[in-house]
């Protein structure tokens, strides 16, 4: 279970465990990136996880549904596990965290109403996310 609070702007959060049994494989080419499919290739379903849980919290940050999360370039996501990064989608800004702490894998996507407040946004996200493998 996961869940996220934010005293101002939107936060989209998303958490998954990998299951036995998933081809990733042929998820990834449907939905992900061919930069993400070469990694899901390299690493498997923790890969895959980690790039469609970034996508889920994206979706519910701007709660406009999957569909513009899965068209982003993978590139506005961070590359791979354990990363923080900043993006734009539609205008908009936006600071993304992901962790993989055993088996499972959890993304925060966060967009302050005050974009100038990213950096420290971030920070603080991406401290409090490096506080779960602790």
């Amino acid at each position: 279970m996961a869940a996220a609070l934010a005293e101002d702007g939107r936060v989209g959060i998303d958490i998954e465990v990998g299951r036995a049994g998933r081809d990733v494989a042929l998820l990834a080419e449907r939905f992900l990136s061919p930069a993400e499919c070469r990694v899901v290739a390299a690493e498997g379903q923790p890969a895959f996880l980690a790039f469609w849980t970034m996508r889920e919290a994206v979706s519910k940050l701007w709660g406009r549904g999957l569909a513009e999360a899965l068209a982003l370039d993978g590139s506005a996501l961070p590359d791979g596990r354990n990363s923080l990064s900043f993006g734009q989608s539609q205008g908009h800004s936006w600071v993304m965290g992901h962790r993989q702490v055993g088996e499972v894998q959890l993304a925060l996507a966060r967009a302050p109403s005050d974009p100038a407040a990213a950096a420290r946004a971030g920070k603080l996200l991406w401290d409090r996310m490096a506080a779960l493998s602790d």
